[in-house]
Formats: structure tokens, sequence, C-alpha cells
């Protein structure tokens, strides 16, 4: 039910100068171009398929970087100063200091995503069967401090909305094993949950 989303990473040198624009934007759009397709193999319509930019920009002759969000439409030499600011506030606030140094990108990440249609939960009416339906027998069992009781069995495959029952007992799933404890009660919801109410 989770959406769908791809990351995408290209290593590109790029000099944050006037004429550079033109070169970054290309990567990102053939880094999209690439995206749409995938997603269009998996039968997901292009004009679904959102993205997010962001560019990996460090101080010239340093090894670190920083990563960008880089909203704001089609990179433009006009936007260059922009994201050079963008990443001295990104770097100062990471590092704690700027440099009075050049900025170099050297790759880029674009986040593609896509909705999927979301599936919605029926909940199911009480059908009245009694919980001993689900009953398998009963055995002892430890429950430590509270000492060896003899509890009921249930199969966690047969309960049903509306059942009830009191512990001592155990519930076994093939996905896992419910302990319920002396005293306590529980009740199977219209979901199939199973609520431990704790004895007061």
């Amino acid at each position: 039910m989770s959406d769908l989303r791809r990351d995408y990473f290209v290593t590109r040198l790029a000099d944050l100068r006037p004429g550079a624009a033109a070169g970054i934007e290309a990567v990102f759009a053939e880094t999209e171009a690439r995206a749409r397709d995938q997603f269009r193999r998996e039968g997901i319509e292009p004009e679904k398929v959102k993205f997010l930019r962001y560019g990996k920009f460090r101080y010239q002759n340093q090894e670190h970087t920083t990563e960008v969000l880089l909203d704001g439409g089609a990179i433009t030499d006009e936007r260059l100063a922009d994201i050079e600011k963008a990443f001295h506030e990104t770097y100062e606030r990471e590092y704690t200091y700027r440099l009075d140094a050049p900025v170099e990108m050297v790759g880029i990440h674009v986040v593609a995503a896509a909705e999927v249609g979301k599936l919605v939960m029926t909940r199911r009416e009480p059908t009245g069967t009694p919980a001993e339906i689900a009953l398998k027998g009963r055995r002892k069992v430890d429950y430590a401090l509270e000492g060896i009781h003899e509890a009921g069995i249930y199969d966690g495959t047969k309960l049903e909305p509306g059942m009830t029952f009191a512990g001592p007992a155990i519930v076994e799933d093939p996905g896992t094993t419910i302990v319920i404890h002396p005293g306590n009660r529980v009740e199977v919801d219209g979901y199939g949950n199973i609520h431990i109410h704790l004895a007061e």
C-alpha cells in the first residue's frame, strides 16, 4: 500500500558559473526521463510521477559534499546564484562555518515518486459465533510470576469479529503466538484485531 519511490544518483562535476546551468539541467532532464520510462514499464502513467531534485555540492578542493534541495523548476543561469547561496546556508548549518571559496556540483540526486491506489479496509460485523469454535484444546502453561495454569489454546485463523474469551489462554497464529495472562480478557474487533483488556 506504500507509494512507489526510486532514487537516482548521477555523478557530474560542474562549476557554478554562467553557462553551466544548461548542462546541469540536461542531467536532471535525462534522469527524470529515465525515471518516467521505468515507471511507465510498470504501468504508471508518466504524468503521475512527481520529482524532487537535489544537488550535491562542495567547496572546490574539499572532499565532503552537502546535498541541497533545488526546488523552483528548471536550472537556469539566473538561478545559479540562489543555488550557491542555498549551499552556503546548508553547509554552515551542518558544519557551523562557511568558506569564501568557489562552489562546484559533484552530482545530482533525483527522487521519483508516484502514488498508488490505496486499499480500503472493510469492517466485518460480529457473526455471533462463539469463541469455542476456535478452541483447539487445553494445556498447562507456565506464566512465570503467575505460576502454572491450564490455558485454552485458540486457533488464531478461526477467530471472528465479536468473539470474546478470557485468559489464561494462548492464541496460535501462523505468524505469531499471543499469550493471554490469567484474568485478562480478549475481544476480536471488526478488522480481526485482537484486543487484550488487562485485569484491574
